[in-house]
């Protein structure tokens, strides 16, 4: 297989490449994590003012004049650059589910505030488990007499949930099913509160103790909201891998350019063929996941099933982006462990999102399944 990239394509990733190249250091990541927010406000506003959340929602809409290997190209470049933003939370993950929504039951749904950026969204969608329940979901929502509703229940692993605007989560009404609704988070027994986990990304643990929303908050129809979750499952997964194919680019990148500039006894660490099978063996494990993600992003492309081969893809690149961060570390040696030097970073980044939307062991049972073996 050959994936060549457009000439226009081109020019957007070298533009996406460019201002995260002036805007976005290693260092100031590092800041960032430590912020009340978690990201940069003022970055964001410059992202919306080049249309970066316009042009996910477009992509994953498959609108007229658009690529889905546009969003790919640009979570990617994020990915190299360890962007921390809710840019996959509120454009990816939240746009997707709306425009499944909108998709299924010929809804208008006003997606202005995210493609601009001055609404922010995250979905909580993981139970006290750690695991995916929009099938059946550990929130219940009860409804009141004047068609009100009440929910309760606490999500983890919700990211950006405590500078947010919005929440979508997946509620249980009795006698309806699964269910979404959009929550503002300013709603009285909503709160959210900082979780430390490996990565420093933000991540929170989400409390709902007696939330009362309209039925206006419900996003499509009742008991249909775990069909809009698998639905958007596909193109979400596959920008997640993208994001990861990213950082998975640099290790490598950086690992070679170090092998050929660090010398040790007069020579450089890459004459030693140890160094050199490390090398080659990274270079396999990020062309294979290459592969298979541009595969699983061509198939979402032209509208067609995808569901094995982006199981394929998150399979390979779960294991393979961790791989490639661990022969970083030999290749470095102790400076790579150091805190000034950013390769521990990226080998958290994998461990996290390789837990994200399934881990390599879940999708291969999900292809086992798929492929009826």
């Amino acid at each position: 297989m050959e994936f060549e990239f457009s000439p226009e394509q081109d020019m957007l990733r070298k533009s996406f490449a460019d201002f995260l190249a002036k805007e976005c250091s290693h260092d100031m990541v590092k800041e960032w994590h430590k912020d009340k927010n978690g990201y940069s406000s003022a970055v964001w506003k410059k992202m919306a003012g080049l249309g970066w959340m316009e042009l996910i929602i477009e992509s994953i809409e498959n609108k007229e004049g658009t690529s889905f290997f546009d969003a790919v190209i640009l979570f990617e470049e994020l990915g190299k650059a360890l962007f921390p933003s809710p840019l996959f939370a509120s454009a990816a993950m939240a746009g997707a589910i709306f425009l499944q929504g909108k998709k299924e039951n010929h809804e208008e749904m006003d997606l202005s505030g995210i493609m601009t950026g001055k609404k922010v969204y995250t979905a909580a969608l993981t139970n006290e488990k750690g695991d995916f329940d929009h099938h059946h979901p550990g929130v219940c929502a009860v409804s009141g007499e004047n068609g009100e509703y009440r929910l309760n229940g606490t999500r983890l692993f919700v990211p950006y949930a405590d500078s947010a605007h919005y929440l979508l989560v997946a509620a249980d009404v009795k006698n309806g099913g699964p269910t979404l609704f959009k929550i503002k988070t300013d709603t009285a027994g909503f709160t959210a509160a900082p979780m430390e986990t490996l990565y420093p990304e933000r991540k929170c643990v989400v409390k709902l103790e007696d939330v009362t929303v309209d039925s206006s908050s419900i996003v499509g129809e009742i008991g249909r909201g775990d069909r809009y979750v698998e639905a958007a499952a596909g193109p979400v997964t596959v920008l997640k891998c993208s994001e990861m194919l990213g950082g998975m680019n640099f290790i490598v990148d950086t690992a070679v350019q170090y092998a050929k500039e660090r010398h040790q006894f007069g020579k450089p660490l890459g004459v030693l063929q140890a160094i050199q099978h490390y090398c080659a063996d990274m270079a396999t494990l990020y062309e294979g996941a290459r592969m298979t993600i541009y595969l699983a992003a061509s198939l979402i492309n032209d509208g067609l099933s995808s569901e094995k081969e982006v199981s394929m893809a998150k399979a390979w690149i779960s294991d393979g982006y961790k791989k490639c961060t661990w022969l970083s570390h030999q290749i470095h040696g102790a400076i790579g462990f150091t805190d000034e030097y950013p390769v521990h970073l990226y080998y958290r980044h994998a461990k996290e999102n390789e837990l994200m939307l399934g881990d390599a062991r879940r999708h291969r049972q999900k292809l086992i399944e798929q492929m009826g073996i």
